[in-house]
């Protein structure tokens, strides 16, 4: 309970207790009160510390993988670049077309990875402030995957508003799939639909990359497992189809009160 004393707001624990005379019979009811006001400011000023430091982390993990990608893909790219000039002395045209275009994927694949990365470091500057699910998810999609030259759908119809622990945990679900479609599946086009009917709620990425066989994929791989986590932690089901060339589909269900 939360009481206005003029002096600022305080946090109340109350309990009802119920008052028996000697032969057992009510007689009424008690409330004791509880001021907690310190204990929850305490617990508030922890979760904040706790946030700080996870996000510092994190960013310090996203700089390192972004120096670490940027350093592959520079490496790699010189690599081409001298094979090519190797080709092209030795007058064979072919063979130089064929490394030029691989030296043009592996520099758009490093440009999307790039945003990527600065996309999440961003992201961790977001702080505790709510998370309006549709509204991240189409913001993720312009900052990422259209930046990046990738065909990008965002499609919400009838999606009931959900608290933050839902919110939460099935946008970082849509990341994960986004990720690989982006980094791995290497899409030209991704659709993401958010759809909501008598309690159903559905969510569900596709992409038309690579693919994969969600049966070798080795444990952990992929984010798949923490996407079964949270699909787990939401008491709903996750469904992936993939196979090789033929994209993927990941798909959440859950039920909840309409």
């Amino acid at each position: 309970m939360v009481l206005d004393t003029g002096e600022g707001r305080r946090d109340l624990l109350s309990r009802i207790t119920l008052i028996t005379d000697a032969r057992g019979q009510k007689v009424g009811y008690a409330r004791f009160s509880r001021d907690i006001t310190h204990e929850k400011q305490a617990e508030a000023q922890l979760l904040r510390q706790q946030h700080a430091l996870a996000t510092t982390e994190e960013r310090q993990r996203l700089a390192r993988d972004l120096h670490d990608s940027v350093a592959q893909s520079i490496h790699s790219q010189v690599l081409f670049s001298e094979t090519l000039i190797a080709a092209l002395e030795k007058n064979k045209p072919d063979r130089a077309r064929a490394l030029a275009a691989r030296l043009q994927d592996s520099a758009r694949q490093t440009i999307k990875e790039m945003r990527l990365m600065l996309y999440q470091m961003r992201l961790s500057d977001r702080g505790d402030a709510p998370l309006d699910l549709p509204q991240a998810l189409e913001a993720r999609l312009q900052a990422v995957e259209r930046r990046s030259g990738v065909e990008a759908v965002l499609q919400v119809e009838g999606a009931p508003p959900l608290d933050e622990i839902r919110s939460e945990n099935l946008y970082w679900l849509a990341m994960e799939a986004l990720n690989n479609a982006l980094k791995y599946a290497q899409a030209g086009r991704v659709r993401v639909d958010l759809t909501g009917d008598a309690g159903r709620l559905v969510l569900e990425i596709a992409d038309d990359g690579r693919g994969f066989d969600p049966e070798q994929v080795r444990a952990g791989g992929l984010g798949l497992e923490s996407m079964r986590a949270r699909a787990a932690k939401l008491g709903g089901e996750l469904t992936i189809e993939s196979s090789p060339g033929a994209g993927a589909r990941v798909r959440f269900t859950g039920f909840y009160p309409a």
